[in-house]
């Protein structure tokens, strides 16, 4: 018997292996609590980032198509715009050489050049919008990545690997970026 507490010796080597054993439960209990908690958030930016992938895809499709067919559409107005005009021109000359000069007093038509403007707005409008997008997707990540490297998540998610992002550019930043210059300032080439 222990004289300071007065149970008996073998009483305090049970519960000292109790209180042994409900630390090594507590503490396996924490560990594995934290490890789901960290791996479930990393699937959940994974997700994320995946999804932002497949949106930015779409998005950069529905900016070509826009562009081409807005391009199309003013390609086809400005034909019929010289066809009509050749035709007004064509029968004035064939009537007589006095009828050439009356279109300086007549109503023409006039070329609009709104659908140029609109489309010079898509175009910006479009881009922008993709940019954002690839904006939201390089955070993505970037927050993924710190993640995976940051203590303790470095400790939980060994073995996980950062995601890989496309990020769409032309061949001429690709060039910049590469060489660390950029001459080319002529907008219009000839």
């Amino acid at each position: 018997m222990d004289i300071m507490t007065k149970r008996p010796r073998g009483a305090c080597a049970k519960i000292g292996v109790a209180v042994a054993f409900v630390f090594v439960l507590v503490v396996v209990a924490g560990v594995s609590a934290a490890t789901i908690s960290y791996r479930n958030a990393e699937i959940d930016l994974r997700n994320q980032i995946e999804a932002k992938q497949q949106e930015c895809e779409l998005i950069f499709d529905q900016v070509w198509k826009t562009i081409s067919q807005q391009g199309q559409v003013t390609a086809d107005y400005r034909d019929s715009f010289r066809n009509i005009f050749v035709d007004i021109m064509d029968a004035r000359h064939k009537e007589g050489s006095g009828q050439l000069m009356n279109w300086i007093q007549e109503a023409n038509p006039n070329f609009d050049p709104g659908l140029h403007a609109k489309l010079m707005n898509s175009i910006e409008e479009q881009r922008m919008v993709f940019t954002r997008e690839q904006k939201e997707l390089i955070s993505l990540a970037r927050e993924h990545k710190t993640m995976l490297q940051r203590f303790p998540g470095s400790l939980f998610l060994s073995g996980r690997s950062p995601v890989d992002i496309p990020l769409v550019t032309s061949s001429r930043t690709k060039e910049s970026y590469r060489t660390g210059t950029d001459d080319n300032v002529q907008v219009f080439q000839k």
